[in-house]
């Protein structure tokens, strides 16, 4: 694969994607109806609980995330060998670094969610909790459906 189409694959997966379609719905949520993503954000800064431990998940999804990952990339037994050989492996670990950057970016939204917890205003606060959590969520999703299917294929043309 050239340069160029490897380029434009990533483009697309980049702006055709389901953490894409959450973000866009999300900010056009925050700008049409900032009220519900306020009473989210009300929600968490009241209960000291929720705040305290509802930013893990996208910490938590991460962690799926990076854990899914390495049994897609790394080869536990012989049956994930043959992803080596597979001229287009490189659209599988592309998927991952985008996926791992998400997943990341995530989890410091989360972590900058309960170190400003005080200062942010609450449709802020409710926007960025949703998108980390639902995008981390979503990424987390598709890597273990994917490992789940790459799976199914080798064993099934093995």
């Amino acid at each position: 694969m050239t340069k160029m189409k490897r380029i434009l694959d990533i483009t697309r997966l980049t702006l055709i994607s389901p953490e894409t379609l959450i973000i866009a719905a999300l900010t056009l949520i925050f700008y049409w109806t900032p009220d519900t993503l306020a009473a989210v954000g009300e929600k968490i800064k009241s209960d000291s609980t929720m705040s305290q431990w509802l930013p893990t998940l996208p910490m938590l999804f991460t962690g799926i995330s990076f854990q899914y990952s390495s049994k897609l990339r790394a080869p536990l037994d012989s049956g994930n060998k043959k992803l080596y050989d597979w001229f287009e492996y490189h659209r599988i670990t592309d998927r991952l670094i985008a996926s791992h950057i998400l997943t990341i970016t995530s989890s410091i939204i989360a972590i900058s969610l309960w170190i400003f917890s005080k200062e942010i205003n609450p449709a802020l606060m409710g926007l960025a909790f949703t998108s980390a959590t639902l995008v981390s969520g979503s990424v987390a999703l598709n890597i273990f459906l994917a490992s789940q299917k790459i799976r199914e294929i080798l064993e099934k043309y093995e």
